[in-house]
């Protein structure tokens, strides 16, 4: 209606992956703070997801709806999409539905991609119909997101779209002198992130240099052949410590204790994580294969 356009101004959904404790997700909901701060109504929908993340998503006042069919969408769907203004559709894997939103509603589709991600949906690539996508606003969050997706899509993104993230910083209410320099990579365990790097890293400090410091890997470690390898090498290092995953106000409280933040992956599009470390004033590390790179000097 007229009054609900004058009080809300778009309707806009933002569809995603399942909600969990990655950057894709967090760029999301980043994007749909700032959506509803400029008047928009925004629902943020999902097939599913954490349920922590969830309430802290909901707490932080982003609206969102669970729907199990993405990322594919039948008739009941897009009668509902059909009551929204506009649709972002946040990552690849949530291609099986650009297409046919599209149809109804002016999509723009972001992607924030590493190259191994293309590498495991090679199949869900072929179903993709290349020639609709001529359509659809596309956009990278990083000029190493938009190479990664121009690979396997012959140049269809020509824009980049950053993330951007909320002020949060809080003063720092330790109390007194910190004895310890906390260095820390914070992220799920996993090769891409290259935390066997930021340990054996740690091996080739001599005993006086690591001498009141304290290297921290902040994130879900798993069963698998990495997570057995990053705690094997972890557990020969009497400074490295695993601290597990952390919900987003954990890892608020968190950055009070750090000094440095330190992205060592092989590959990263861009880095919220990096871009958090700023905020908080925080002396940052990242690896040349890092999006986030490009805004460092």
């Amino acid at each position: 209606s007229t009054d609900f356009a004058k009080a809300y101004g778009k309707r806009i959904l933002i569809i995603s992956t399942e909600l969990n404790y990655n950057g894709g997700t967090i760029a999301a909901v980043y994007g749909a703070r700032a959506l509803q701060e400029r008047g928009n109504l925004v629902i943020l929908a999902a097939p599913s997801g954490d349920k922590t993340f969830i309430k802290e998503t909901v707490d932080s006042g982003v609206s969102i709806v669970i729907c199990p069919a993405l990322p594919y969408v039948h008739l009941e769907e897009l009668f509902w999409i059909r009551q929204f203004d506009a649709v972002l559709v946040n990552v690849f894997q949530m291609a099986p539905c650009v297409s046919d939103i599209n149809a109804v509603k002016p999509v723009m589709w972001w992607i924030h991609e590493p190259v191994e991600i293309y590498e495991r949906t090679l199949k869900q690539l072929q179903d993709i119909k290349k020639d609709k996508l001529k359509d659809i606003n596309i956009y990278a969050v990083s000029k190493i997101a938009q190479k990664n997706f121009n690979a396997c899509f012959l140049n269809k993104i020509t824009k980049t779209l950053p993330f951007g993230i909320p002020d949060q910083r809080t003063k720092d209410k330790s109390s007194g002198k910190k004895e310890d320099l906390v260095l820390a990579v914070i992220g799920a365990v996993c090769p891409r992130k290259a935390q066997d790097i930021f340990v054996k890293a740690v091996g080739l400090l001599s005993v006086e240099e690591k001498q009141n410091v304290q290297f921290w890997i902040i994130g879900f470690i798993g069963n698998d052949e990495y997570g057995a390898q990053v705690r094997a090498l972890a557990a020969k290092e009497s400074t490295v410590k695993l601290a597990g995953p952390l919900t987003r106000s954990e890892i608020c409280e968190a950055y009070r204790e750090i000094d440095v933040v330190v992205c060592p992956s092989r590959e990263e599009t861009m880095s919220i994580v990096v871009t958090e470390g700023m905020m908080y004033g925080k002396a940052c590390i990242a690896s040349d294969k890092t999006g986030i790179a490009q805004y460092m000097e």
